[in-house]
């Protein structure tokens, strides 16, 4: 039977939008897509760098170029969701859905 997987086709990779190198608009996106998942997770989110990393690709398909998942990650620290000590996660109360 159908499982309900959403499926889309693109003639080239540049037209598929999570792909595409459009600048700030698209951090944006995938900041907040990310946040999003982060706070799905409750208890369970990352506590390393190296698997929040993990996880952000794979959020992705494992297709984010490495200048990317930098950009996301430092985004998410200067946005005030997170800060790395080492490599440990420090998740901030933002980050819960408090005062945004």
């Amino acid at each position: 039977g159908r499982q309900g997987i959403a499926a889309e086709r693109f003639n080239e990779i540049a037209e598929i939008p999570w792909l595409s190198q459009n600048g700030a608009g698209q951090i944006d996106e995938q900041v907040a897509r990310v946040v999003a998942n982060l706070r799905a997770r409750g208890s369970s989110r990352p506590g390393r760098r190296d698997k929040l990393s993990n996880a952000i690709n794979a959020l992705f398909q494992n297709a984010l170029p490495a200048s990317e998942l930098r950009s996301i990650m430092e985004r998410l620290q200067r946005d005030g969701y997170l800060s790395l000590e080492g490599d440990a996660v420090v998740y901030h109360a933002r980050l819960s859905g408090a005062a945004s």
